[in-house]
């Protein structure tokens, strides 16, 4: 298999990319899932992770 895409298949690049993003997502939801349980004014640091995970994800995509 070639490492970048062409008309007929996808490459190594774009496969890795998609199952890292999906693996991402998948830990981005159970831990906002998780933290649905958790006081508001609780201080909680998965919140900050949370975010810095998500924002960087975004600018992976």
């Amino acid at each position: 298999m070639q490492w970048f895409d062409t008309r007929t298949a996808y490459g190594w690049t774009s496969i890795f990319l998609h199952w890292i993003v999906a693996i991402i997502i998948t830990v981005l939801w159970g831990i906002g899932d998780w933290m649905q349980g958790i006081p508001e004014d609780a201080p909680n640091p998965l919140v900050d992770i949370h975010i810095s995970i998500a924002a960087s994800t975004w600018l992976l995509i």
